[in-house]
């Protein structure tokens, strides 16, 4: 018997559902207060990626997770 475990980050394997895309933040953001402008989301996960290059460590730790999101939604406009 063979067994495999898959883990995908962004579009590798897998083409997730839009709440991992701009309109799926927009409305997460939404729902928190936070405006943001969806269209801009393809270049601010291009400008988020820097936290996740930065990491030389390759043990996982949720905080670089948090970061990298948080720079999303910030570069999509949002603050707070």
């Amino acid at each position: 018997m063979i067994a495999a475990v898959f883990f995908d980050v962004d579009f590798t394997l897998i083409y997730p559902g839009p709440a991992f895309q701009g309109e799926g933040y927009r409305r997460f953001c939404a729902e928190h207060g936070i405006d943001v402008d969806s269209t801009r989301y393809d270049a601010a996960v291009r400008h988020a990626l820097s936290a996740l290059d930065a990491v030389q460590d390759h043990v996982y730790d949720h905080e670089v997770f948090v970061r990298y999101i948080g720079r999303i939604i910030e570069e999509m406009g949002g603050s707070g």
